[in-house]
């Protein structure tokens, strides 16, 4: 089980975070009058989560490491602790959805954004 690294933030700033419900509802215009719905699925379906973590130069280097050779270049899982608790009650397994970025905020800080979705078996 690959866990984030303790050596990097453990928050997402609170501007700018989201945390989404999917949409699993299927909808269909049927030409005139009322639309019709059906459920795509019940249950274990993956939802985004994104946001941004301020690192420093140091972090991200460590960070752009730890994506490569942990996970295979964001091909696999990993756990990160639940965004909206302040406590390690309970851990979300994701992936990454999009590739990080980091932007340049000042000396020795970067603003990185993660694209991360939670995996439908949590």
């Amino acid at each position: 089980m690959i866990q984030w690294p303790e050596n990097l933030p453990q928050q997402f700033e609170r501007q700018g975070f989201s945390d989404e419900f999917n949409d699993l509802v299927v909808r269909s215009n049927l030409g005139g009058g009322k639309g019709k719905t059906r459920e795509l699925a019940r249950m274990g379906e993956p939802a985004p989560i994104s946001g941004n973590m301020l690192m420093t130069d140091e972090q991200w280097m460590s960070f752009k490491r730890w994506y490569k050779e942990e996970l295979k270049g964001g091909v696999l899982t990993f756990h990160i602790l639940e965004p909206r608790l302040d406590s390690e009650e309970k851990m979300l397994r994701v992936y990454f959805s999009q590739a990080p970025k980091a932007v340049p905020i000042g000396y020795n800080f970067n603003r990185v954004n993660l694209s991360l979705t939670k995996h439908g078996d949590v």
